[in-house]
């Protein structure tokens, strides 16, 4: 790795780590925990965010899992079908997509922007099946 190089990507995780920082605060009220909040708030380095986001993904996989549960019990036994399907084919998107952005810039952000996909796909997808199966939806 050349000097630039090296520069560069050293200058991109400190911008995105402060970027990073700043939009996941701003985005605490939007569905992430507070001791996500508190978590990135207090690490600085790229391991830690990960470890911030691994503990929040935990946490959102389990309300998926929660809402998931709650429209299987809703549902006919063809659309419980239909949804374990759907479900399952989720999975295997976002697990690929998760890994195409953990290896687009070959560096050490990679980590960073796959846990961080991995987070904001599952989010993404509790909020979903909330909307729609959870107890607001009945």
């Amino acid at each position: 790795m050349t000097t630039a190089h090296y520069r560069f990507c050293h200058a991109t995780l400190l911008l995105v780590g402060a970027g990073f920082a700043t939009l996941t605060q701003a985005a605490a009220p939007s569905g992430y925990s507070p001791a996500y909040d508190s978590c990135i708030s207090a690490v600085s380095t790229t391991r830690g965010m990960i470890d911030c986001a691994a503990a929040e993904t935990r946490l959102q996989d389990a309300r998926l899992n929660a809402n998931y549960q709650s429209g299987i019990k809703a549902l006919d036994a063809g659309q419980r079908t239909a949804m374990r399907d759907v479900q399952r084919l989720w999975i295997r998107f976002r697990d690929a997509d998760c890994a195409l952005a953990g290896s687009l810039t070959g560096g050490s952000i990679d980590h960073v922007n796959a846990q961080m996909c991995l987070l904001q796909a599952t989010k993404a997808r509790a909020d979903l099946l909330g909307e729609r199966f959870g107890p607001q939806a009945r």
